[in-house]
């Protein structure tokens, strides 16, 4: 008796599993926003103010998507760095709230690891230097 318990227990068991795997909860992007004040840019006129803002903010959408894919390093000396080469990544959306910029950009997770796996065939070597230049923001 205490058998037929036992394989009426696994075959309800059993019956309980999905049969695929869901990809329901699967994220297929990663999101970034970047931000850049307009007055704090440097330019003579308001609207070179505003190109450099508009570029500023990309960059800075850039750094935090480079950050998601990537992680950050942090010394002791409250200075962070990130560093990573991104490549295939969509500007959304690109506007001014009040005296800001701000840029949205997005990077399909299939796409970027197809381009991977291309840049892995070519076999060629980025190097991001260890001190950065100046940054316009």
């Amino acid at each position: 008796m205490n058998k037929w318990y036992v394989l009426i227990s696994i075959v309800i068991l059993i019956g309980c599993q999905p049969l695929y795997r869901s990809n329901k909860y699967r994220q297929d992007w990663f999101t970034a926003v970047g931000y850049a004040n307009i007055t704090q840019q440097e330019g003579e006129t308001y609207e070179e103010k505003q190109i450099h803002a508009i570029r500023a903010s990309k960059l800075d959408a850039y750094r935090e998507l480079t950050e998601q894919i990537y992680g950050m390093r942090v010394s002791d000396i409250a200075t962070s760095i990130v560093d990573g080469l991104i490549v295939g990544a969509e500007v959304v959306r690109n506007y001014k709230v009040g005296d800001n910029y701000v840029t949205e950009l997005r990077l399909n997770i299939e796409k970027m690891n197809q381009l991977r796996r291309d840049y892995c065939k070519i076999k060629e070597i980025y190097h991001v230097p260890d001190r950065p230049k100046k940054a316009i923001f």
